[in-house]
C-alpha cells in the first residue's frame, strides 16, 4: 500500500471517529479522485473500521455507502442518464444529503426502541443507543409486525447550524466533525457532572431519518417501506425536503435541476450541513431486483457539490443579535463569484475565529462554499497585524453602533460577549422563531419585519385579534389590501391545533429549546417529566410564580384558547394519567369575589388546576350564579362538569 492509500485511510479513519480532521473537505474529494485515477481498490472501503472503547455493534444486514456523482462535472448528465437506465429506474424520490453522521435504529415487532448504532465500516459500527435516546428519538412506534421482524430506520445526526455558530464552532471546524465528536465520546470515562454535561450537549442535535425497512432476522432480508416521509414528519418531527420525479416524463431533469439550484441558491430553507442530494428507486420492491455491489446499492446515488473557493476583499462586518442575546459576525464582502453565484455575504462564526484568523475589513479572504447556504472564511491576510488579540469586543464597538455600555463579557473569556441592551432586532428574531416553532407557514423574516413595525411585537400580539386584523395592519401603512395580505392572516388563523410544547418554545425564552419546553409540557400537565440535565435558573424562570423573572406560558395558551384555536396537549394527560390537573373554564364576572379580572382570578389559583375551553374533558365550570341558564351552563350540565361559584373554588385551589 503507498503513501497516498495510507494517508487516505487515516484521513477517512479520522473524519468518522473524531473531531478533528487531518484535511479539509476539497482536499480529501482531490485525493480520492487522484486514487480513483490511478485504480486504487481502497476509495471502495465503505466508512472506517470504529476505533476506540465504545462497544461494537455488529450489522445485521450491512449498511453500504453510496455511489456519488459530482453536480459540477461535465460529464454529470451522462453519469446521471447512465444511472437511470443501467437500472432501468423509473420513479426517482430526491431528498437533500444532510452532511452528518449516518446510523440507524432498530425498533423491535412491537415499535419499542431496541438499539442505535453508526455505520462505521459498515460491517460493524458503534452501539450508541443511550446518546440517541438523550436526543429525544421516540421510544415507541406504532407497529404490528411478525415476529421475527424488526425495524430499521436509516438516518443521519446532526446538528442546526445556528446552535453549532452560537454554541460550539469556537471549539469545532464544523458541524459535521462536532457531531462525530459527540457521537464517539466515551461517557464511562468520565465522572457524574462532566458526564452529566456531555449528555446534555446530545439534546443539541437531530436524528433526521430518510429510509425505513422491514429486517427478517432469520433471513437477514429486509423490505423498504413506500415513502416513509409523512411518517418521519409525524413521529421524529423531522420535514426534511424531498420530492418526486417521473423518468418517463420529458421534464424531468429540468425539474431535478431546478431542484438543484434551489437548495445550492438558499431559497429552501435547510436548518443543517448539507452537500448534495440523494436519489431513490421509488418503487422499493425494484430494489431488491436493482441490488446492490460490494460498496453500495445501484438503486440509489448521491449527487454532491463540489466544494469550491475564491478570494476578494472583506469591506465590513455586521453583527446580528441572536435571540439569546449572543453576538453573530457576518462579514460583507466585495461581490465575488463563487460555484454560479454571487456571493456578498460570508459567515465569520465569532470572535474567537475572527481573531484567531486575524479577520478584519481590508482583510483578503479566501471564502469556500460548499453545500452550505453562506460560506465561511478559510484564511485571512490583513492589511496590518491585528491590534484586537487582547481586547476582541473592540471588533464589535468600532464596527458597529453598539457601545461598551451595551456589552457585558467574562474577564476570564473576552470572547464571550453579550449584548445587553434593548434592541428591536431581538424582538424580531423572537418573534420570527416563535412562528417558525409553531410550525406557521409563509410567514418569512421580511414579513416578521412589516408586522413587528404594525405593532405586532410578540407571540401574544400575533394572537391578538385587535392588532391582527386586516383593518389594523393596512392603517399601519406596511400593508395594502390584496391576497398577498390575506395570506398572511389565514397562515395563523387557518391553524386549528397547536402542540402545547411548541406553544411554550415559541415564548423564546432564553435557555429553552425544544428538550425543556417538551419536559415542561409534561410538567404543566401535571405528569411525569424529567428536567435532569436542563439549566436549573431556566427552569426556574419557568416554574417558580414568584421569581424575579417569572414567564407565565399559562397567559399565552389562555389567549390561543380564547381564540379558538386547541392545545395538543401531551398524550399521557388525554388519556387520563394520574396526576393531571385538573382543568377549569369561567363564565360570568369574578368582580363581587374580590379580583377585578378572570385573569387576577387565575393568577390567584395553585398550580394544580389549568383553564381550558369547555369541553366534554373539562371538570369544572366557575360562575358568578349556580343559578344562571347561559349557553356555557347548558353546556356544562350536557357535559356533566361540575359547577361551582368563584368564591367556592377558590377556596380549595387557592395557592
Amino acid at each position: 500500500m503507498n503513501k497516498k492509500e495510507l494517508l487516505y485511510l487515516r484521513a477517512k479513519r479520522e473524519y468518522y471517529n473524531s473531531d478533528e480532521p487531518i484535511m479539509s473537505d476539497s482536499e480529501f474529494d482531490s485525493l480520492e479522485q487522484e486514487l480513483m485515477d490511478d485504480g486504487s481498490t481502497v476509495v471502495n472501503r465503505v466508512g472506517a473500521e470504529p476505533t476506540g472503547t465504545l462497544t461494537k455493534a455488529q450489522h445485521t444486514v450491512p449498511m453500504k455507502s453510496l455511489r456519488k456523482i459530482k453536480i459540477d462535472n461535465d460529464d454529470f448528465d451522462k453519469d446521471l442518464m447512465q444511472w437511470v437506465l443501467t437500472n432501468n429506474i423509473e420513479g426517482i424520490e430526491a431528498s437533500v444529503k444532510l452532511d452528518g453522521n449516518a446510523c440507524k435504529l432498530i425498533y423491535d415487532h412491537n415499535g419499542n426502541f431496541m438499539c442505535a448504532s453508526t455505520r462505521g465500516d459498515g460491517e460493524v459500527g458503534f452501539d450508541i443507543s443511550n446518546k440517541l435516546v438523550e436526543m429525544g428519538i421516540p421510544m415507541k412506534l406504532d407497529l404490528d409486525l411478525q415476529e421475527d421482524d424488526t425495524v430499521e430506520i436509516y438516518g443521519e445526526v446532526v446538528i442546526p447550524l445556528s446552535i453549532f455558530e452560537e454554541e460550539y464552532a469556537e471549539e469545532y471546524k464544523n458541524a459535521r466533525n462536532f457531531v462525530s465528536g459527540r457521537l464517539a465520546i466515551d461517557l464511562s470515562r468520565y465522572d457524574k457532572e462532566e458526564r452529566k454535561y456531555h449528555l446534555g450537549t446530545f439534546r443539541d442535535l437531530d436524528f433526521v431519518p430518510f429510509d425505513m425497512a422491514i429486517v427478517d432476522i432469520e433471513e437477514e432480508n429486509r423490505k423498504f417501506m413506500e415513502s416513509p416521509y409523512h411518517f418521519f414528519d409525524r413521529v421524529f418531527d423531522s420535514n426534511l425536503e424531498f420530492r418526486i420525479f417521473q423518468t418517463n416524463k420529458g421534464n424531468w431533469k429540468k425539474n431535478l435541476n431546478h431542484f438543484i439550484d434551489e437548495l445550492r441558491d438558499g431559497e429552501i430553507d435547510i436548518p443543517y450541513l448539507h452537500d448534495g442530494i440523494v436519489l431513490r428507486e421509488m418503487n422499493t420492491e425494484k430494489r431488491s431486483l436493482i441490488g446492490e455491489n460490494n460498496h453500495h446499492p445501484k438503486w440509489t446515488v448521491a449527487l454532491k457539490y463540489k466544494s469550491e473557493t475564491a478570494t476578494t476583499r472583506l469591506i465590513d462586518i455586521e453583527w446580528n443579535i441572536g435571540t439569546n442575546r449572543k453576538l453573530t459576525p457576518v462579514g460583507i464582502l466585495e461581490p465575488v463569484e463563487l460555484m454560479g453565484t454571487t456571493v456578498q455575504r460570508v459567515s465569520l462564526a465569532n470572535l474567537n475565529t475572527m481573531v484567531e484568523k486575524n479577520i478584519v475589513p481590508n482583510s483578503t479572504v479566501t471564502i469556500q462554499k460548499s453545500g452550505d447556504i453562506i460560506p465561511f472564511v478559510i484564511s485571512s491576510t490583513p492589511p496590518a497585524w491585528s491590534r484586537y488579540v487582547d481586547k476582541p469586543y473592540q471588533l464589535i464597538t468600532e464596527f458597529s453602533d453598539i457601545t461598551m455600555d451595551e456589552l457585558e463579557w467574562d474577564e476570564d473569556d473576552p470572547y464571550n460577549v453579550r449584548y445587553t441592551g434593548e434592541s428591536d432586532e431581538v424582538a424580531k428574531r423572537k418573534l420570527h422563531k416563535g412562528i417558525k416553532v409553531l410550525d406557521i407557514d409563509n410567514i418569512g423574516e421580511a414579513t416578521v419585519d412589516l408586522l413587528y413595525d404594525s405593532g405586532i411585537k410578540n407571540i401574544f400580539d400575533l394572537f391578538d385579534l385587535d392588532k391582527f386584523n386586516k383593518d389594523y395592519l393596512i392603517e399601519s401603512g406596511n400593508f395594502k389590501e390584496g391576497r398577498a395580505l390575506t395570506i398572511i392572516l389565514m397562515a395563523v388563523w387557518d391553524k386549528s391545533s397547536f402542540d402545547y410544547w411548541r406553544v411554550i418554545n415559541s415564548l423564546q425564552v432564553e435557555g429553552c429549546g425544544k428538550t425543556m419546553s417538551k419536559e415542561l409540557a409534561k410538567y404543566y400537565s401535571g405528569i411525569e417529566h424529567d428536567f435532569s440535565g436542563l439549566e436549573k435558573q431556566v427552569i426556574e424562570t419557568m416554574t417558580t410564580k414568584n421569581s424575579a423573572e417569572y414567564i407565565d406560558v399559562h397567559d399565552l395558551t389562555m389567549v390561543i384558547e380564547d381564540h379558538g384555536f386547541q392545545i395538543n396537549y401531551p398524550e399521557e394527560r388525554l388519556n387520563g394519567t394520574e396526576g393531571r390537573r385538573k382543568t377549569f373554564e369561567m363564565t360570568g364576572s369574578p368582580k363581587d369575589f374580590g379580583w377585578k379580572t378572570k385573569k387576577d382570578f387565575v393568577n390567584s389559583l395553585s398550580g394544580s388546576v389549568e383553564h381550558t375551553k369547555l369541553n366534554k374533558d373539562t371538570d369544572y365550570l366557575i360562575t358568578d350564579d349556580v343559578t344562571s341558564n347561559s349557553g356555557k351552563m347548558k353546556k356544562a350540565k350536557k357535559y356533566g362538569t361540575t359547577i361551582v361559584d368563584y368564591k367556592d373554588f377558590h377556596e380549595y385551589y387557592k395557592k
